[in-house]
């Protein structure tokens, strides 16, 4: 089953990119395509739902065992992280493995702004 992939125009607006999006699939499936535009949405929503659930853990767990429920909150966000990133690295013409390159401190962030952030989407046969 292949998936439509969600390319936007440089013309048209964040209102029209957003519209165009699979929102069921976003988060929870490997498969696909996404743009920029799709990234950065999905990005700033996993961001805001990251710092929601991060502030609601302190100010419910107290001493020491604020850093465990920190750590397992955080981790709840990894499965669509990683979709989400998926698919921006389909949509780039890379394999998923290339977020391996996310274990590497530092450099994993200017990776994944630099080239699922910032890249143009690349036109291939198979994503």
């Amino acid at each position: 089953m292949t998936d439509t992939p969600y390319f936007v125009s440089q013309s048209e607006t964040a209102r029209a990119a957003a519209s165009r999006i699979d929102w069921a699939r976003l988060f929870t499936s490997f498969n696909g395509r996404i743009d920029r535009t799709a990234f950065w949405i999905g990005f700033a929503i996993l961001f805001a739902a990251g710092a929601a659930v991060q502030a609601g853990v302190f100010m419910a767990v107290n001493g020491s065992d604020v850093e465990i429920a920190s750590l397992v909150a955080s981790a709840a966000f990894i499965y669509p992280a990683l979709a989400l990133y998926a698919k921006r690295c389909h949509d780039r013409g890379k394999s998923a493995w290339w977020l391996v390159v996310l274990i590497v401190p530092v450099f994993n962030i200017v990776w994944l702004v630099w080239e699922l952030g910032l890249q143009p989407s690349v036109e291939t046969e198979e994503a």
